[in-house]
């Protein structure tokens, strides 16, 4: 099997298995309790939570677990202190995460805006400029678009915001960001930053939010009083030390292989631009995380061509899997793509250990499936 989809969700690496194992098996006690064995494993609790924070240059107790990274945007955008009716932007290409909280926040009465991107999905600074007002209090920008895999230049936003008003919140979404490169909170001037551990072969159902020491964020979940009373509930503390396992090793993987893996994405970029000569490539590679390519092809159907790719042993996606159930146009029509093409759209997500043969292999699948598919075009 070829599996192309890690932007989606990633394979548990062994390690992280084994830790985790060890965990659940050996070290299963509720860190809460006062006992021996149960303080141990808060103190291996706290260590995660170091790890995490030095991954992305936080102070330890700027990290808060949470369940996903979904309940992280969830989190700061709906239990941030800000200003009654205030303004919110947010960007055309938002995941569905952010997107979603960003509709409720309107629907409570905040003046939601959208800052527009250009054809990669790269927020355009000076239009974003131009949505700051005296009344806005929120900002939340993906770092790394999740659809085409272009990065948002997150620093000069923060620092364009916080220049109109230094009490401006920014929040970025991580979530394609983390484990993949080099994140620096402190540089990028941000008071909130989403993260999650199944991007990066850990397990599902963990993730983690960094809040600015100083930033006020009301609580998501009552109850024991755990994560400093932002989200009380039993620590899932499997998946933490997963987490925490994963990204001591994520980060230097995806340095060491960023050259190959894009390499792998200009070849296919080249062969799919040369083969199929009405394709749309919807990332800019030289520019973009090394990981991911969305392409855009003229009359036929993403899904289809998804399926068509299964026979083959290939997986493929085609977009977000947390809105790919549902027909959305949202991002194709952000991006400018024309009519033809919305429906069209397929991203391709590499790995590691991606091979040279696995994108061969695909790009001659893909070729010929797209050709089957172009006959029934009107």
């Amino acid at each position: 099997m070829i599996y192309l989809d890690n932007a989606a969700t990633t394979r548990v690496d062994e390690q992280v298995v084994q830790y985790m194992n060890r965990i659940m098996t050996e070290n299963f006690y509720n860190p809460s309790a006062l006992y021996l064995p149960a303080v141990n494993v808060s103190v291996m609790l706290n260590e995660a939570r170091k790890n995490i924070a030095n991954s992305i240059g936080a102070e330890t107790d700027e990290i808060y677990f949470v369940s996903s990274g979904t309940e992280a945007d969830n989190i700061a955008l709906l239990r941030s202190r800000i200003k009654k009716n205030s303004r919110v932007i947010i960007s055309e290409t938002e995941h569905s995460a952010v997107y979603n909280s960003a509709l409720e926040l309107k629907q409570l009465g905040y003046d939601v805006v959208f800052a527009p991107v250009d054809r990669y999905g790269v927020v355009d600074i000076n239009s974003f400029q131009k949505l700051l007002n005296d009344n806005t209090s929120l900002i939340s920008i993906i770092h790394v678009n999740n659809e085409t895999g272009s990065i948002n230049n997150i620093d000069a936003l923060s620092c364009t915001a916080k220049a109109f008003n230094k009490d401006i919140l920014v929040h970025s979404d991580g979530v394609q960001a983390f484990g993949k490169m080099n994140i620096n909170v402190r540089k990028l001037d941000i008071d909130m930053y989403s993260m999650s551990g199944h991007k990066i072969h850990a397990p599902k159902g963990v993730g983690a939010l960094y809040i600015k020491k100083g930033v006020s964020v009301k609580p998501m979940l009552y109850g024991g009083g755990q994560e400093k009373n932002l989200r009380s509930s039993t620590e899932n503390t499997s998946g933490i030390i997963g987490m925490s396992t994963a990204i001591c090793s994520s980060t230097l993987n995806y340095t060491e292989n960023e050259n190959n893996m894009r390499k792998l994405l200009q070849y296919m970029a080249q062969f799919i631009t040369k083969n199929i000569g009405n394709a749309i490539i919807n990332t800019n590679i030289n520019k973009a995380m090394p990981n991911i390519i969305s392409i855009a092809l003229r009359g036929i159907r993403g899904e289809v061509l998804m399926h068509s790719l299964e026979k083959h042993n290939i997986i493929i996606g085609i977009g977000s899997a947390c809105s790919s159930k549902k027909l959305n146009n949202r991002i194709p029509n952000a991006l400018g793509l024309s009519k033809e093409y919305r429906q069209g759209m397929i991203r391709i997500s590499l790995d590691t250990d991606t091979s040279v043969e696995d994108i061969i292999y695909t790009c001659d699948k893909i070729l010929i499936e797209y050709n089957n598919l172009a006959q029934y075009m009107r």
